[in-house]
């Protein structure tokens, strides 16, 4: 698990998520093994401004705080 801080409408929450990357698809060969792609992933654990919770108060955004994650994400891998 993981955390990131995030600015929504000028509030900084911190929200805890877990990341799995992009899969590129391994063929099946003789004895069965391999995989399909997967496109990479974000789900959210929790979302948290100043020790309280507002994973609930955000379901219904949940699309938009996984894209700002991912953006996020991609954001610091390209500055390593």
């Amino acid at each position: 698990m993981e955390s990131i801080d995030i600015k929504i409408k000028g509030v900084e929450f911190e929200v805890e998520y877990s990341y799995s990357p992009a899969e590129q698809e391994v063929r099946y060969d003789h004895n069965l093994t391999g995989h399909p792609a997967s496109d990479e992933e974000v789900e959210i654990i929790s979302i948290q401004h100043k020790e309280t919770d507002f994973t609930e108060f955000f379901e219904e955004d949940w699309e938009m705080l996984q894209n700002k994650v991912l953006k996020q994400i991609h954001e610091q891998a390209e500055a390593i």
